[in-house]
């Protein structure tokens, strides 16, 4: 719904739709990485890593979901599916670790960057 929102009114929204855009970029690039794998390959590297570990059932509940969405236009981040993923695959975290890392990293870069934006903001004077 705030997505939504977000895209109906780009123009104020636009700075953060291109912070969002970048993390996802950054953070796809660091799974490749991490995996070894190309883009036309990470999917499917992605899945087979997913389903080696301890969350295959919560991380194919999550891949379901988002098939779902998809095909409604809808976004898969931020639900309860996504949400049970991230407890698993935290709660195994011996293997999982690499791609935890990645969002956290990704993660803490986007909260400086919009940190770094507010300031920028906050600095500009009112054009009246």
């Amino acid at each position: 719904m705030l997505e939504k929102c977000m895209k109906a009114r780009s123009d104020y929204f636009e700075p953060y739709l291109a912070l969002e855009n970048a993390r996802a970029e950054v953070m796809l690039r660091e799974i490749d990485a991490f995996l070894h794998a190309k883009p036309k390959d990470r999917d499917e590297m992605f899945t087979k890593f997913m389903i080696r570990g301890d969350c295959k059932e919560a991380f194919m509940a999550w891949n379901d979901f988002c098939k779902e969405a998809k095909k409604n236009n809808k976004s898969c981040l931020h639900t309860p599916t996504m949400d049970t993923l991230f407890k698993c695959m935290k709660a195994h975290s011996d293997y999982y670790h690499p791609l935890l890392t990645v969002f956290k990293t990704a993660e803490e870069h986007f909260k400086k960057e919009i940190k770094a934006l507010d300031t920028r903001e906050g600095a500009e004077p009112d054009a009246d």
